[in-house]
Formats: C-alpha cells, sequence, structure tokens
C-alpha cells in the first residue's frame, strides 16, 4: 500500500542518513596527490578540508572524509 511504501522509504532514509566515508592510508600516494583526488571527487571536502583530512590520514592512518547520505558518500 501507499503507507507502507512511505514508511519504508522514510526507514530506509534514517538508516542511510548518517554515512561516514573513511579514508584510509597508503604507502603508494603523495600527500599532493591524495589532497588532489580527495578535492577532485569529493564535493564535501574542498581544498583546505582535503588537506587535513590528509594530514590526519598520515598521521593516524585513517580519516573522515565526510559523513553524508549514503547517496552523495556512494556517488
Amino acid at each position: 500500500s501507499d503507507l507502507e511504501q512511505k514508511t519504508s522509504t522514510k526507514i530506509r532514509d534514517e538508516i542511510e542518513k548518517n554515512w561516514r566515508l573513511i579514508l584510509h592510508d597508503d604507502t603508494i600516494h603523495t600527500i599532493q596527490q591524495v589532497c588532489d583526488i580527495v578535492s577532485a571527487n569529493c564535493p564535501l571536502c574542498p581544498g583546505p578540508r582535503a588537506y587535513e583530512v590528509t594530514m590526519e590520514v598520515h598521521m593516524t592512518g585513517a580519516g573522515t572524509v565526510c559523513v553524508a547520505n549514503k547517496k552523495i558518500v556512494s556517488e
């Protein structure tokens, strides 16, 4: 029914609301390459934020690029 569809959509949207995009360190890419890749591919993480995330990843091994709806993070 229409009510079941709306309820299902609302539940799915709530579940998919806060997805965390995590970047892990590697030994292949330079800091500059990572900054460029992150800022070019994640509109929620422009230049200065991309640098902050890159440095966090470099120092700790992983970092949060953004927290967003699953659809945005998947793109």
